[in-house]
């Protein structure tokens, strides 16, 4: 059986292979909040799998690259044993595999983080239901942070007596939301919930199940929720109740970090970059990030008082003969006049531009 684990690994070593180093596709994967790993998912364009997998850890990782060296799939760089290169054998695998649709079905830039909240509330509301509808009050609650039993117990109260028809439009709704999914993957997701009388499987015991891998569980499941809520934002008309669950969802969706905000507003009401490092009270190479994830997010914004228009093109030049964006091979080409913010914003104006 095909492991999905390592075919996303795989495919995200090719798109950014010769570029860079095995942990910033670790961080792309876990999804770490950093301008650079926010900068690498957009100019490598695997925003689709950013956070896919936020729990994954280190050792977990390096094992799986281990297979995949031991398989002749990917080989390190000579020079930087960081660097990861997808072999032959690698791209083959790849190109026969049939995990695309899985693929296919991950918005990591849209909903990682957001799923989690989403998939919480369905289940504790759906556990809620069940058991309240057979006059059980007294269960162990399958999540009980504040922010969801908050949520739940407002809803709850809000259709109080209304169980059997909330569980009616909810299994109506679940059907839509799932309608194109391969069964097993329908089937993963009825297997976590809990009701009455009724607890949830576990991701070992899911993997134990399926016969797949812990990691494989992992991101079948993220990649189910994200289409889920792909196709309840896509036509919320069409549903019931589950649009109800993404209220938190219903502000407009920034991209852009709240510092880099911050640092935005400074800038547009005239400060420069030595101004708004004093006054926010961080270093200049922050305010530097900030103006970086700026012109990665923001089309309108203007790089020229940054990078002269002469450096712009020079970079640009080097840059078309050299498509791996790796900064250190970019840096030599262009010479010392040259800094690696002004590259990196020359980078992030042309992917806006695409």
């Amino acid at each position: 059986m095909e492991k999905y684990f390592s075919v996303i690994i795989v495919h995200a070593c090719l798109h950014m292979q010769h570029a860079r180093s095995y942990t910033a596709i670790y961080h792309l994967l876990q999804g770490k909040k950093s301008i650079q790993t926010l900068q690498d998912a957009k100019l490598f364009d695997m925003e689709s799998l950013l956070g896919v997998y936020k729990r994954l850890s280190i050792p977990d990782f390096k094992q799986e690259l281990r297979e995949l060296l031991y398989h002749g799939m990917i080989d390190y760089g000579v020079e930087n044993k960081k660097i990861i290169h997808v072999t032959e054998l690698g791209k083959k695998r790849l190109e026969e595999s049939n995990a695309k649709s899985l693929l296919s079905r991950f918005r990591g830039m849209d909903f990682a983080g957001k799923d989690d909240i989403f998939i919480l509330r369905l289940m504790l509301l759906i556990q809620t239901l069940t058991n309240s509808k057979k006059g059980n009050m007294s269960f162990i609650p399958v999540a009980d942070d504040e922010a969801t039993t908050g949520w739940v117990r407002a809803f709850y109260y809000k259709y109080a007596g209304k169980q059997s028809q909330l569980l009616s439009l909810l299994y109506k709704d679940l059907l839509l939301a799932l309608a194109g999914l391969p069964e097993r993957e329908c089937a993963m997701l009825v297997d976590q919930l809990t009701g009455y009388e009724h607890y949830g499987l576990s991701t070992s015991q899911l993997a134990e199940k399926y016969g797949l891998s812990k990691h494989d569980v992992v991101l079948l499941l993220a990649s189910v929720r994200h289409l889920m809520l792909h196709n309840i934002l896509s036509a919320p008309h069409r549903f019931n109740i589950l649009p109800a669950l993404l209220d938190f969802m219903q502000k407009k969706h920034e991209v852009m970090t709240n510092t880099a905000n911050k640092t935005y507003m400074l800038y547009k009401k005239g400060y420069n970059m030595e101004k708004i490092a004093e006054k926010r009270r961080l270093k200049i190479n922050t305010i530097h990030d900030h103006l970086v994830e700026i012109a990665l997010y923001d089309p309108q914004f203007n790089i020229d008082p940054f990078v002269p228009k002469n450096i712009q093109r020079v970079i640009e030049r080097v840059v078309e003969n050299n498509p791996s964006f790796k900064l250190s091979t970019i840096k030599e080409q262009v010479g010392e006049d040259v800094s690696y913010f002004q590259i990196r914003l020359v980078l992030c104006k042309q992917k806006t531009k695409e």
